[in-house]
């Protein structure tokens, strides 16, 4: 369904708007969805097996009900009209991106390094991926940087 305009029109969307953290990014429902399952299907003790089957399964739940969920809501809104399905498959798009809030993360992190703020680089580090920042020295922060950097292209 996504067609080039969809796409052209979800990234200039993204440079324009970012990423603001009040909208309800699908990242973060992910998220908050991994950490209630896993409070639901983890329990203390579990085997290794049980473990991995039990992560199976929320892995597998949770792609499916977000495929599902995305593509019906396109499909329903591309019923109601083309501007409405091209508006909605936009945006679904656009949460797809984050190149512009990766820029300003970046961009915030290598100001506190040349501040000399080791702790907030850390910090603003720790936005960006998902590694343990707490012990990184400048030199990793870099690294860490430009490698997440380099993941857009």
């Amino acid at each position: 369904m996504s067609s080039p305009a969809v796409i052209a029109t979800a990234y200039l969307f993204d440079w324009i708007a970012g990423d603001p953290e009040w909208f309800p990014h699908p990242v973060r429902l992910i998220g908050k969805s991994v950490q209630e399952g896993e409070r639901v299907l983890r329990r203390p003790g579990q085997i290794p097996a049980v473990e991995l089957a039990v992560g199976g399964v929320l892995t597998f739940s949770l792609v499916a009900a977000a495929y599902i969920g995305t593509a019906k809501a396109i499909a329903r809104m591309h019923k109601r009209g083309r501007a409405s399905g091209f508006v909605t498959e936009m945006l679904f798009a656009w949460t797809c991106l984050a190149s512009r809030s990766l820029h300003d993360e970046a961009s915030a992190v290598v100001a506190s390094l040349e501040a000399d703020d080791i702790v907030l680089a850390r910090q603003r580090l720790a936005r960006i991926v998902g590694r343990d920042t707490h012990h990184l020295d400048a030199h990793e922060i870099s690294r860490a940087v430009i490698e997440t950097l380099g993941e857009l292209f």
